[in-house]
């Protein structure tokens, strides 16, 4: 009797094992994702137009220090030692206020880059999630 239980009971766990969903596991590659999509390309549209004009800050300013640097250096040998000193200090100022401004930006831009990703990859793994349970339901 005993015998004929547990031949029953494996033939309803191998039933059971045959009408079972198959588990599928996948993941999210959220740089391929971002590039890939129009959310995606829409985020990094956001983005630019967030740090375009700091970014273009930053660009006249090294600019300016290029143009500061060319002229230093065409009027080394003619001016007067303080003259030199000081304006070697204005360069000097200006490049440590830009180096400032890159540092900084990039900071933010990761931070705000982090932020955006984190709820772009959020949002795909709910779409996931949610197609997964529809396919689960009609099968």
């Amino acid at each position: 009797m005993l015998g004929k239980s547990l031949i029953a009971g494996a033939f309803a766990v191998a039933a059971a094992l045959t009408h079972a969903q198959e588990i599928k596991v996948g993941f999210i590659d959220g740089p391929r994702l971002e590039r890939g999509s129009v959310q995606g390309q829409r985020l990094v549209e956001t983005l630019k137009s967030e740090f375009g004009p700091r970014e273009r800050e930053i660009i006249a300013l090294q600019a300016k220090i290029a143009d500061a640097r060319k002229r230093f250096d065409a009027e080394r040998s003619s001016l007067p030692r303080e003259q030199l000193v000081q304006e070697g200090n204005e360069i000097a100022a200006m490049m440590q206020k830009s180096d400032r401004m890159v540092m900084a930006m990039r900071e933010d831009l990761q931070r705000r880059r982090n932020e955006i990703s984190v709820g772009f990859l959020k949002e795909a793994d709910r779409k996931s999630t949610r197609l997964n349970s529809s396919h689960m339901s009609e099968s």
